[in-house]
């Protein structure tokens, strides 16, 4: 699938990926670097990526530096509702390809949990964002093809029309970083993720419904339970 560019383009792969569960790719025409990820639904993740919200800082810088024009993407397999399967299914792929050639931050799929930039890298992105003109957004809008996108899934969140620096991202996690770890039905560990906020991009739900199940303890859609440490 390419022509990601193209507003109608994009909008004409709902019927093909929406509600469908499976493990997908966004390949550079230019260097054949490849993001690989994974969802329950594979429409909305491919919305989120494009319009560049919960989506992978170096595939955004990527999508930046050389277009959306010149990227393709891909299924490389679909998979039943079984977040332990999808997940298996992923790390197969990531594991197929040199992670030089990946945007992804791990080499496992599943959870940033536990995941810590090197203190050389901490400095060096400190330093680069002293200077604002290094930030991957500074003086960039979002398209009105992107808007109009953000739009379908909402226009009454809060956050329409609007995006965080990364500074603000950082800073939101950072302050709700209580671990959140994930049960099937019948209580067997499956992941822990570093919050709720991440547990939810990872379900495509919102972070409030995290938040009820936590609380009342019970099991999420009859397949998941949520804990915290």
């Amino acid at each position: 699938m390419n022509n990601l560019h193209i507003r109608t383009t994009v909008l004409s792969y709902r019927n093909l990926l929406n509600k469908k569960s499976g493990v997908y790719a966004f390949i550079n025409f230019i260097n054949g670097k490849r993001y690989i990820g994974s969802s329950i639904n594979l429409y909305r993740r491919f919305l989120d990526h494009i319009v560049g919200r919960s989506s992978n800082i170096l595939l955004q810088r990527a999508f930046h530096k050389y277009g959306l024009n010149n990227f393709e993407f891909v299924i490389y397999a679909y998979s039943d509702y079984d977040l332990s399967l999808i997940i298996d299914l992923e790390n197969k792929f990531i594991s197929s390809f040199p992670f030089t050639m990946l945007y992804n931050l791990t080499p496992a799929a599943g959870s940033m949990f536990g995941y810590k930039h090197s203190a050389e890298s901490i400095i060096k992105m400190e330093e680069r964002f002293k200077d604002k003109n290094n930030h991957p957004m500074f003086g960039k809008t979002h398209s009105i093809e992107a808007k109009e996108l953000i739009s379908k899934p909402g226009a009454l969140n809060p956050m329409f029309g609007k995006s965080h620096t990364i500074e603000t991202r950082e800073k939101m996690s950072n302050s709700k970083s209580t671990p959140v770890t994930l049960y099937n039905h019948n209580n067997q560990y499956i992941l822990t993720f570093k919050n709720s906020i991440q547990l939810a991009n990872f379900l495509n739900c919102n972070k409030s419904t995290i938040g009820r199940y936590l609380k009342s303890g019970k099991c999420f859609k009859g397949l998941y339970y949520f804990k915290t440490n």
